[in-house]
């Protein structure tokens, strides 16, 4: 899962650079009214990486999307470590995805806990190729407020 969320976020982020190139590429031609169009572009930046983090949290709550209660905590929770891995992999982290090799899976007498180890195994093999980083942007991603619990605002720990 944790895998799977990097590999999110590198899409994400690929998205939103993609995005600020063309606000970049807007500035340079020197129109009129080339501030307002890139400031209409950062909208249309905070606005698209709102849409896919909400995407990913009703991908991962399911049906719990909708209920109230727990699940509406999990969604606010979801919705800042969502940001947060955004944040990191602009930054610049590194992530390391190391695998053993799975335990045997053949014979008609293997668990079914192995062959689902297998099974796992193999999905998370194809996350770590896709798994590769671009160059990080100077330019951080705002569109999250900090989380409730950070009195300073500075998103670390005392």
């Amino acid at each position: 899962m944790v895998a799977g969320t990097v590999t999110w976020a590198l899409d994400t982020w690929k998205k939103v650079e993609e995005i600020r190139k063309v606000r970049a590429d807007v500035r340079k031609l020197e129109l009129e009214n080339a501030a307002t169009i890139a400031d209409q572009l950062e909208k249309e930046i905070e606005d698209k990486v709102k849409l896919l983090v909400d995407a990913e949290v009703k991908m991962i709550l399911g049906k719990r999307f909708e209920e109230e209660g727990r699940a509406q905590e999990q969604r606010v929770d979801l919705t800042q470590v969502l940001g947060l891995v955004l944040d990191q992999v602009q930054k610049g982290v590194t992530i390391q995805v190391r695998l053993g090799p799975p335990p045997p899976a053949d014979g008609p007498d293997v668990a079914p806990a192995v062959k689902t180890r297998s099974r796992q195994f193999a999905e998370l093999a194809q996350v770590r190729q896709k798994l590769s980083f671009p160059r990080f942007s100077e330019e951080p991603l705002t569109f999250l407020s900090r989380p409730a619990n950070d009195d300073k605002g500075s998103g670390g720990t005392e």
